[in-house]
């Protein structure tokens, strides 16, 4: 064996052990989960999407080296996602339609590739297939102001089994372009959580003589920084419309912002309702690689 061989041996012997080292971590963390998931109710969805995102934030953060930040997101959403299954039954529904792709594999891509994903033909299926606890998230097209007859809506109740927005898909940018580049909201039924960067997604319910300019007048008047996005009439009750506000940072559901919305809009209460947030995804610019090349 001459010189170069014996480096090369001895730098694969380096990684054999560097690899025993990462297995070796995995198993501990997975033995941490474990002691978590006896603290926690056998009902209860076993994800924090908040905590997720701050989690893959703070490994960006403190990255260095060559090593692809795409390739680290993707390790680290697998690890997550495995730890998640151990907690309990998790599984995730999706809107499957001929004109609308794209939703499968952006649930795949965030929940792993072991995670059981059900298709559904309308979303109101996805809702109830997340209201009725038959999947743990479900994952739905972004709302848009012309949508016939959104989602949404759906959400625009209070109650223990009612979902909320808690997540926005894709987190970090695809490393290649789809022939179809969906963005999604994730529902499930747990509490949003704040990130440290958010935003919050909220219903506001009115008479026709409500319209998107007084809502925006009267989000500026008890300073909300925030922007109606989307609105929707109920076709069994014309006189009720939905409008759709999007909030800068996170708002709980008790700040008492929405009360004050309410009242300068005339509306009773429970017109103003929040129905979920999300962390801010990944941009392009938190994937660059060393002197800002793209990993």
């Amino acid at each position: 064996m001459n010189q170069a061989d014996g480096a090369l041996d001895k730098l694969r012997g380096e990684i054999d052990a560097i690899d025993a080292e990462i297995h070796d971590l995995l198993m501990r963390r997975t033995a941490v989960v474990e002691k978590i998931r006896t603290q926690k109710p056998d009902d209860e969805v076993k994800i924090r999407p908040a905590r997720e995102a701050q989690i893959l934030r703070a490994l960006l953060t403190r990255h260095k080296g060559i090593f692809p930040k795409p390739a680290l997101v993707r390790i680290w959403r697998e690890i997550v996602s495995a730890n998640t299954a151990i907690q309990g039954p998790f599984s995730v529904a999706v809107l499957a339609q001929e004109r609308r792709g794209g939703f499968f594999d952006l649930a795949r891509d965030h929940y792993g590739s072991a995670t059981p994903i059900s298709s559904h033909t309308t979303e109101r299926g996805v809702v109830d297939a997340v209201t009725r606890g038959n999947a743990a998230v479900g994952v739905l097209p972004m709302p848009a102001a012309g949508d016939e007859a959104p989602w949404w809506p759906l959400l625009a109740a209070t109650g223990k089994r009612i979902p909320r927005v808690v997540a926005r898909l894709p987190f970090a940018p695809p490393a290649k372009p789809r022939s179809r580049d969906e963005q999604a909201l994730v529902v499930a039924r747990i509490e949003p959580e704040p990130s440290g960067d958010d935003r919050t997604l909220l219903s506001v319910e009115t008479g026709e003589h409500v319209s998107g300019r007084m809502i925006q007048t009267a989000l500026t008047a008890v300073k909300l920084p925030a922007q109606p996005t989307a609105k929707f009439q109920d076709q069994a009750d014309p006189d009720r419309w939905f409008h759709l506000v999007e909030c800068e940072n996170f708002v709980a559901d008790d700040d008492s912002r929405l009360g004050a919305l309410a009242d300068k809009l005339e509306l009773p209460a429970g017109a103003v309702i929040m129905i979920g947030g999300y962390a801010v995804p990944l941009s392009a610019e938190d994937l660059l690689g060393p002197k800002g090349k793209k990993s």
